[in-house]
Formats: structure tokens, sequence, C-alpha cells
């Protein structure tokens, strides 16, 4: 005799809430913005018509944690474009498992997740009226922009 059970994915805000809780300082870093991206996009490779299993919350949580070392050592922001699509390729790409017969590897959905999700957040997160804390040269401590 066996017996069935069925699970689902949390919501939207609870993975974001998990992102956060799971990787703390990388996420206070990586800002709210990118990290509602990360958590979108790993949410939309579930139901990508080309990827027959998506990422989970780990995807997300992984691709936060990575950005955050390669923003550390390539001393840039951790939402910055060639932070995040590295950083991307890097989580997701050996999470997804693709459709029989899609032309397409899963790097390159990778990519069009990235796009869909993170393209125009450089520009999203830098603005003034974003509260958002500052990476300082390696080795130091972050800074609220505008204070020393």
């Amino acid at each position: 005799r066996c017996c069935r059970l069925s699970m689902d994915y949390q919501g939207r805000e609870d993975e974001q809430t998990i992102v956060c809780r799971r990787t703390g300082d990388a996420a206070a870093r990586f800002g709210e913005a990118a990290a509602r991206a990360a958590v979108g996009m790993v949410r939309d490779s579930r139901s990508h018509p080309e990827v027959r299993t998506g990422s989970s919350v780990r995807g997300a949580i992984d691709l936060v944690l990575v950005a955050d070392r390669l923003a550390d050592l390539r001393s840039v922001q951790p939402w910055s474009a060639e932070v995040t699509l590295d950083a991307s390729l890097m989580a997701l790409s050996g999470r997804l498992r693709l459709r029989e017969g899609s032309a397409r590897s899963a790097e390159e959905i990778v990519e069009e997740l990235w796009r869909r999700h993170f393209a125009s957040l450089d520009a999203e997160v830098g603005s003034p009226d974003e509260q958002v804390q500052q990476r300082a040269p390696a080795g130091g401590d972050l800074a609220t922009p505008g204070k020393a």
C-alpha cells in the first residue's frame, strides 16, 4: 500500500523570507530588489515552457551567495550585471531539466530569465531614491551612501 503526498512550492513572500534568512549579510548587501529578482527568476524557471523541472528556492539562495562572493572578488556591487549574470549561470544552469527536444541549452534559458529579471536592475538599484548599502573596498566595512 502506498500513500502519495503532493507538495507545492512556497509562495513568493515565503521564498523571499527564506532567501534573506538563509543568506544573512549577503542578502543585505545584495539588496531587496535584487533578492526579489533572484526569487522571481527561480519561480519563472518552474513555469518556463522549455523547462521540465525548474529550480527550487535553493537556486535563489545560491545565486545570492555566489553574487556576493563574485562581487567581493571583482570589487563591484553584487547587483551589477556582470556579477548577476555569472552568478545566475553558476547557480541555476545545473538545476534546470529541459523538456525533450528543446533546441536551447539550460544556459540560454538562464540568460533569458536573467534578462527578464536582472538586466535593468543595475540602473534601478543605483537610483538615488533607493535605500541601498554600498560595498566598501575589499576588506572594508559597509557604509551607508554619503556617510563616512
